[in-house]
């Protein structure tokens, strides 16, 4: 099994759409986050490289995430 904790910035407001998921109505949350590696090369001169990883949440998880979260803000997602 896969785990993984993620420390970044939102690259966008978060989409929610309400879709059907067999016979109920729920949501669903599309975001993106940018995660920042900070590293020393070789030579000394410090550099970053950025990741952007797209995301789903699902049901409360997106109406909250819809509700409380905009682009920049800072996140912490485990999954």
């Amino acid at each position: 099994m896969n785990h993984v904790v993620l420390k970044g910035n939102l690259t966008a407001d978060p989409e929610v759409k309400e879709v059907t998921a067999g016979e109920r109505q729920t949501k669903v949350a599309n975001f993106r986050v940018a995660v920042s590696r900070y590293f020393k090369r070789q030579d000394g001169t410090r550099d970053k490289d950025t990741t952007f990883i797209a995301c789903e949440a699902w049901d409360t998880g997106a109406e909250s995430i819809g509700n409380l979260l905009h682009k920049g803000d800072p996140v912490l997602l485990e999954g």
